[in-house]
């Protein structure tokens, strides 16, 4: 039985309850909160495992949402707690809006209606991605990873692209490695030498 938990954030009560039903019923504790702001006094108090976030809500939408749980967990020292995947979940489902989301580095979206088949295997997808050490969104894009990569190593995205961009200066990479796989294979036989 999972023992995650699991916020959900959403200013529509019975939107809130429903998600807590079918993650309830999986066996995860679920916390609520009708608000970013409440969201973010929760993450302070709890050990919060995802978040599962709607978009659009008075005073702080999820994107911003998102945006401060992220600068929380990169805040000082002595404030800092990880900042747990998140799924978004709206009913919007524009282009510019989803490529949007995956800059920011959500964990996926769910569009509304939420499919509980859907539903809950995208959460145990993600609570199993963020055990790994190195989380890629399943959204992908090199922002997204860039903070994702920044969140786990205590950073900012800039920290992280100035460390792989001297890592690799410093290395005498072959010409024959001229391309990712190429890379990756070079570093692992570097690795195991």
């Amino acid at each position: 039985m999972p023992e995650e938990k699991i916020l959900v954030v959403d200013d529509t009560g019975f939107n809130r309850i429903i998600l807590e039903r079918m993650l309830a019923a999986a066996g995860y504790e679920v916390l609520q909160a009708a608000s970013g702001k409440e969201g973010l006094r929760t993450l302070n108090t709890e050990n919060v495992t995802l978040v599962i976030s709607d978009l659009l809500m008075p005073e702080m939408d999820g994107l911003e949402f998102f945006r401060q749980a992220k600068s929380r967990a990169l805040g000082e020292e002595r404030e800092r707690r990880p900042c747990p995947p998140f799924i978004l979940c709206t009913a919007v489902t524009g282009k510019d809006f989803l490529q949007e989301a995956v800059h920011e580095g959500f964990a996926d979206v769910l569009v509304k209606p939420v499919d509980r088949e859907r539903l809950l295997s995208t959460v145990a997808r993600c609570l199993s991605d963020s055990q790994s050490p190195f989380v890629e969104t399943p959204i992908a894009g090199p922002k997204a990873s860039l903070h994702s990569l920044a969140v786990k190593v205590n950073g900012t995205p800039e920290d992280v692209l100035d460390a792989l961009v001297e890592a690799l200066e410093t290395l005498s990479i072959p010409e024959r490695v001229n391309s990712v796989e190429a890379l990756k294979a070079w570093l692992i036989g570097l690795l195991k030498s």
